[in-house]
């Protein structure tokens, strides 16, 4: 999925990507939220993220994908110039096993200290 210029999205089709206007709320506290997850870099230095409805920095549930044009991540907040993508379901499996593949590791290591401990 390669993203040329701006022109060419506001030309889109409808079900195409657009431009969101206004503010993207993505807001946890003490890991339950939202957030944008995933860095598929692009050609032309923008990145693929997904936002994700996440307990305890678990992603549970992708909302959608967006193509992030610019950011600015602070220690506090963060700031993101983005358009809104059909969801990146290759990205979105990615995250899914990724978070089992983690799950299996602890599982595993906390078998060998059971039996070995």
């Amino acid at each position: 999925m390669n993203f040329c210029c701006l022109k060419e999205l506001e030309r889109q089709p409808s079900n195409e990507p657009r431009i969101k206007n206004g503010v993207e709320k993505i807001f946890s506290f003490n890991g339950i939220g939202t957030t944008l997850y995933g860095r598929e870099m692009q050609y032309d230095g923008t990145y693929i993220a997904t936002k994700w409805i996440i307990v305890i920095y678990i992603p549970i549930i992708p909302l959608s994908s967006y193509l992030v044009l610019h950011d600015n991540i602070g220690l506090f907040s963060s700031e993101y110039q983005m358009i809104q993508i059909p969801l990146h379901w290759k990205q979105v499996f990615k995250t899914y096993l990724f978070v089992i593949l983690l799950f299996s590791l602890i599982g595993f290591i906390g078998l060998l200290l059971h039996f070995f401990w």
